[in-house]
């Protein structure tokens, strides 16, 4: 494959994993506990030394890192149940 194949590639797989993050946040927006997540993506861009004016002189990779999970505390809500209980602070 050549270089262009493999820029398209990079940001075709960030995207798809993005949207598969994307989804799986809206499926468990209503669970209990569920914590969202957020892609960690870096896209490198670089100045390349092509002599051919018909192609721009700036190349872009995108890399994958992982997820971030947002960690921050959610409502406390009441249930009515004597059993339930919530933690609340750190």
């Amino acid at each position: 494959m050549d270089n262009t194949s493999y820029i398209a590639l990079s940001r075709q797989t960030a995207v798809w994993r993005q949207l598969d993050i994307t989804a799986n946040n809206l499926a468990n927006t209503n669970t209990p506990g569920f914590k969202g997540e957020q892609p960690l993506f870096v896209e490198y861009v670089r100045r390349t030394q092509n002599t051919d004016r018909a192609f721009d002189d700036k190349l872009s990779f995108v890399q994958d890192f992982g997820i971030v999970r947002d960690l921050r505390e959610g409502p406390i809500t009441h249930t009515g149940n004597s059993l339930d209980i919530a933690l609340n602070g750190e």
